[in-house]
Parts: structure tokens; sequence; C-alpha cells
């Protein structure tokens, strides 16, 4: 097989030393070797910036890029500014790959001839220092763009504990996403944006069954945190331009289903007190809120989000309450 230059990209900001080794390690001793690694040091004011300058010199495969604090989708951009290979794959610097997972990933999108190859993940609530290959025969499923769409707008995961809508996990041919960019105000809800447009731009998707993605859960991030930032309506401002900026294009059923599951995300995370804020995002899902409920093949829990608003958001708020215990 054809060994084309993969670019790892990521982003790095106040990782603990532990983790960041670990993620590191776990891209440097792939078993495919054809890599371009960038460790995008996201102004972080710990000792990571010098942790990834270690590795590097060490490996010269490995590029770091130190830039000022800008948020996640402001070092991935930078990331994919800066990345030469045939393919694009972004890694969390508190996860980890298992040692074929680059491999697999890359024989699946050339022997399927696909613009974006996806792998399941395993989900752990704490890291581990084993990394071994995945050697269970995958399964693969390979579609084309309208189902790849739908599959993302309704969050269909096609294999146990895939990943539809984040962008880690996911083999991108260059050529799908070298015109795009993230969202940098958008802190929820910004993978998804960008996964519409790659898919928009890709013929044919492929999902293999392989958890080679080892997901960390650690609670420091804006989708774990429980106090209220203003970010958070910055990502709703934005949210609501892209569905509207997709108003009568050929998935805009779709993606009206995913953008009120996001608001109904955001909403929660917002304190009651917040009244101003809580009240945009509630006039905007009563504004769409019939277009998911006639859509068949919005999910149960948004439909159920949805039938519930009709009584008051109020009584959202304690059914999430109540499904979280």
């Amino acid at each position: 097989m054809k060994q084309n230059l993969i670019s790892i990209i990521m982003p790095i900001y106040k990782t603990e030393e532990g983790h960041l080794r670990r993620a590191i390690e776990s891209i440097i001793n792939q078993s495919y070797q054809n890599l371009e690694i960038l460790l995008v040091d996201d102004g972080s004011p710990d000792s990571c910036g010098e942790i990834c300058d270690l590795y590097a010199r060490k490996d010269n495969r490995i590029r770091v890029i130190h830039k000022t604090n800008g948020g996640v989708s402001s070092a991935r951009n930078h990331g994919m500014r800066a990345a030469f290979g045939d393919y694009i794959l972004f890694v969390d610097s508190d996860d980890e790959l298992r040692k074929n997972a680059i491999e697999i990933l890359a024989q699946t999108a050339q022997n399927r001839n696909s613009d974006i190859a996806i792998c399941s993940c395993e989900h752990r609530l704490e890291s581990v220092i084993e990394n071994e290959s995945y050697s269970v025969k995958e399964i693969t499923k390979t579609v084309k763009q309208a189902e790849a769409i739908q599959n993302l707008a309704y969050n269909i995961p096609v294999f146990e504990e895939l990943e539809p809508t984040a962008v880690w996990g996911k083999l991108y041919k260059k050529a799908v996403i070298e015109n795009l960019c993230f969202n940098e105000n958008m802190n929820i809800g910004e993978d998804f944006v960008f996964n519409y447009y790659a898919i928009c731009n890709a013929k044919t998707v492929t999902y293999c069954s392989s958890k080679l993605y080892i997901y960390n859960y650690v609670e420091t991030s804006l989708m774990h945190s429980k106090s209220y930032s203003p970010r958070l309506m910055k990502s709703f401002y934005e949210l609501v331009k892209f569905e509207e900026s997709q108003n009568n294009t050929k998935y805009s059923n779709d993606i009206i289903v995913r953008c009120i599951n996001i608001a109904f995300t955001i909403y929660l995370k917002i304190p009651k007190k917040y009244s101003e804020e809580c009240s945009q995002i509630e006039v905007y899902i009563k504004r769409n809120r019939k277009l998911v409920i006639k859509n068949v093949k919005a999910g149960a829990q948004v439909k159920a989000a949805v039938l519930v608003s009709y009584i008051g958001f109020g009584s959202v708020r304690k059914l999430f309450e109540w499904a979280r215990r």
C-alpha cells in the first residue's frame, strides 16, 4: 500500500502531563510511520509547550506550533494551515490511538476509495498505559454523501461507540477540508458544523467498527463544565447563523433537528438566573419545534424534549435532571 503522508493535528492547552505524554507517544509509536505530527501549543501557561518541544527534538516528524491562546478551534485551524499531508487526522491531547489505528484507517480509506474514514472509539474514565493493537476483525460500511449527512444530523452511531459528530477519530482526505475552517466563535457544535461541510465536499464515507480511538473522559472541557460561560451564547448565535444559512437547502430538514438538539444542550448549561439568555434560546426552539415533531427521523430524546417544552422549559430542565440520575 502506498504510504501517503498523514498529518496529525493535536491542539494542546493545560493538559495534564501524563495524559499529554501518552497521547503524543501513542502517535509516535504507530505502526504507520509516514506521519507529520503537528503539536499546537495554544498558549498553554504550564509546561505543555516545553514537553512538546522535548518530543520534537527526539522525533523529526514532529513540528510544534506555539501560539497565543485562542481556543481549540483556533488551534486546529493553525494546524490545518500548516499541514502538508494527503490526509488529516485530529487527536485530542488527553486521548490516545491504538498502535495500528492510522494503518487501519489509511487502508480503509484507500481500499474503499473514501474521502473520510471513521473509526469507533473506546470511552474510558481513566487513561491506562497499555495501548495494544486492535486485532479484532473490523467491519466496514461505506455510504454516499446523503446517508453520511443523515448519520451526522441524527447522531446515528453506525457501530458501537462510534461518534459521528466529533472531529477526532476521522481520517479526512485533505482535499475535502483544505478550504474549510473551524468556527472560532463556537465551543459547542463546531464539530458538527465542520463535519457537515466536510461531508458535503465528500462523495463517500466509510465507517469502521474497530475501536481505534481511546477517548479519555476528562472533566475540563466546556462540554463537561457546570459553570456558565459567555462562550455558550456565542456558540448559540453562530449555530443559528449556520442553520439559517442552510435554510431551504437539500439537507435543511436534517440540519434543523441537530441544531435544536445542540440548542437544548446549550440551554441546559445556562443557569436559570440568566433569564435573557435562556429566553433567546427558548424563542428559537419554539419557532422550530414543529419541524422536529413532524420529522420521522428525529430521535426520541430530542422529540421528548420538544414535547415537554410545550408544558414549559422548567419541565425540560427537570426531565434532564431526572435522566442524569
